[in-house]
C-alpha cells in the first residue's frame, strides 16, 4: 500500500517519482553525486539518497539516510523551518537527528 518507490541499488538512490521521466531522475542523480564531490564529504558506509524532483524538474528535494545510525542528513546545513522541507511544525533539528530510517 502507498506510493511505489524506485531504487537504483548501484547508485544508492531512491525516489517515488514515476520512472516515465528517467532523464530528469538521471540529471538529479548526477547533480547530487557531483555535489558530494564538490563539498568533499565522506559518506557513511550504509547510506541511501532519497530524491524528489518537482513536476517542472527544476527543483529537487533530497535527503541522505545513514542506516547504521538511523540519521537523516543533507550536504548543506538545513534549517527545517526556513527551508522548504514540507515538515510538520512538530519537527525540530533534534527530531531530524533522531529520525528512524525508512
Amino acid at each position: 500500500e502507498g506510493s511505489p518507490y524506485y531504487v537504483n541499488r548501484e547508485k544508492r538512490f531512491i525516489t517515488d517519482t514515476p520512472m516515465d521521466d528517467e532523464a530528469c531522475l538521471q540529471f538529479w542523480m548526477e547533480r547530487i553525486a557531483a555535489q558530494v564531490k564538490e563539498v568533499d564529504v565522506d559518506l557513511p558506509e550504509d547510506y541511501e539518497v532519497f530524491i524528489s524532483p518537482d513536476a517542472t524538474g527544476y527543483i529537487c528535494r533530497y535527503y541522505f539516510v545513514d542506516h547504521m545510525i538511523c540519521n537523516v542528513f543533507w550536504l548543506e546545513d538545513i534549517e527545517p523551518y526556513t527551508n522548504e522541507l514540507d515538515l510538520f511544525p512538530a519537527c525540530s533539528q533534534d527530531h531530524l537527528s533522531n529520525s528512524p530510517c525508512h
